[in-house]
């Protein structure tokens, strides 16, 4: 009964060498990832696109609001307010611009055009008037300047992008960042501007050709959350899986081994010859007779000679040569006495 509490204890045991034991620390490894990071991760992003998405949605149904009433004390615009719809007073400045280049508007290569705006609360931001084509032979595009004196705008306060790793390049004149960002950008232009900028609504003072909003859609990121959260449950299961089916098999080749053996021995083993007492303690009447190996048995020849009788036991071959040798003796006494 010991015997297979043995064996599955042995079998368990093989699972604890170098190579189960990195695959179990790596499938653990991977559920702990999926788990922490990479599904929040995706989670987070649809969270974020899904906030875009109601306040882009809100925007646009909501009447503007006086942009000091969404920004904070620095001036910079704290992200629960992105794409809030506001309203401002101000004059452009014409001669502070920058072109936003590498943009892509309905897939086509596009210039922003960025213009510096003094409000009259005394903010100085920077504004998008929207975009023009880019050239193909790599050159600036003709700009329509941004109008003079003051104007009233609306438009979408917008949080500041990231800076770029990479300088602000000057192209004919004309600064051109990879983003918009009012610090990398106010060094070049050498104006103090607020952490954040104003996006040009259709239909207002200076606008070139609007921005248009971006697609209310999710994306993907919640199915792929969803993923990496079945990802990691699959994972210990899948291992789970894998280390039944090894002990099954490894349980059906201990059974096939003993039953082997068990074969073995059995052929093996020595089979006893089926005995009575009467056949053990009869023998046969010749084996009951005794002889000496001396004694000889002698029988008589046509000539009435005496002929030495060997034993049953001599071989056959022997035999005949005695007989041979005997007949010519027989014959050679019969010409002796016929000569």
């Amino acid at each position: 009964m010991a015997r297979p509490q043995s064996s599955s204890s042995a079998g368990l045991r093989s699972f604890f060498s170098p190579g189960w034991l990195i695959t179990i620390a790596l499938v653990m490894g991977f559920m702990w990832v999926a788990f922490t990071v990479l599904a929040p991760w995706q989670l987070g992003k649809n969270e974020v696109r899904s906030q875009r998405n109601e306040r882009i949605t809100t925007a646009v149904a909501q009447d503007p609001v006086a942009l000091a009433t969404v920004t904070a004390a620095d001036g910079s615009l704290p992200p629960t307010a992105d794409w809030t719809k506001v309203t401002l007073h101000g004059k452009y400045q014409p001669s502070a611009e920058a072109l936003l280049r590498m943009q892509l508007i309905n897939d086509t290569p596009s210039l922003q055009a960025l213009t510096v705006f003094h409000t009259d609360s005394g903010e100085t931001l920077l504004i998008n008037r929207g975009f023009v084509a880019a050239d193909q032979a790599q050159r600036t595009p003709p700009i329509t300047p941004a109008p003079e004196g003051e104007v009233t705008l609306v438009g979408f306060a917008r949080v500041a992008e990231e800076a770029s790793d990479k300088p602000v390049a000057l192209v004919d004149g004309v600064p051109q960042p990879l983003t918009i960002n009012p610090q990398q950008i106010g060094e070049i232009l050498n104006a103090d501007l607020a952490d954040m900028y104003v996006q040009l609504a259709a239909d207002q003072p200076g606008v070139l050709h609007p921005i248009p909003l971006p697609r209310l859609e999710s994306g993907p990121y919640l199915s792929y959350g969803i993923q990496w959260i079945a990802f990691g449950i699959l994972a210990p299961l899948g291992l789970i899986y894998f280390i039944a089916a090894e002990m099954r098999e490894r349980r059906r080749e201990q059974a096939e081994r003993a039953a082997l053996a068990d074969s073995n021995n059995d052929l093996a083993a020595p089979t006893p010859a089926p005995s009575s007492p009467e056949t053990a303690h009869t023998a046969p009447a010749a084996d009951q007779t005794p002889t000496s190996k001396n004694s000889k048995q002698h029988r008589t020849d046509s000539g009435g000679h005496d002929r030495p009788q060997h034993p049953a036991t001599r071989p056959r071959r022997a035999t005949y040569t005695v007989d041979a040798a005997h007949a010519t003796d027989l014959w050679r006494d019969e010409d002796d006495e016929r000569f």
